[in-house]
């Protein structure tokens, strides 16, 4: 997903909204948002299920390294 794709999104949700993101064990919490942008190695590094596929760049090797906004 880009910018524009997630822009394109919210515009069409009401935006007095509440967000929520699922809590660490169970039910559901305010985020703590904070928007950083960052570059990436896209390349599928971690195959294990409980990993996020892409890592930061400064752990690639010789991968596609994209710009991207890490929201979190």
């Amino acid at each position: 997903m880009n910018v524009k794709e997630l822009m394109d999104t919210l515009s069409k949700l009401d935006p007095e909204l509440r967000v929520f993101t699922r809590g660490y064990e169970d039910g559901y919490v305010d985020p703590k948002v904070f928007v950083r942008p960052f570059a990436l190695d896209f390349h599928n590094v971690d195959k294990q299920w409980y990993y996020g596929p892409h890592v930061d760049a400064d752990r690639a090797e010789e991968h596609k390294i994209v710009d991207g906004v890490y929201i979190g």
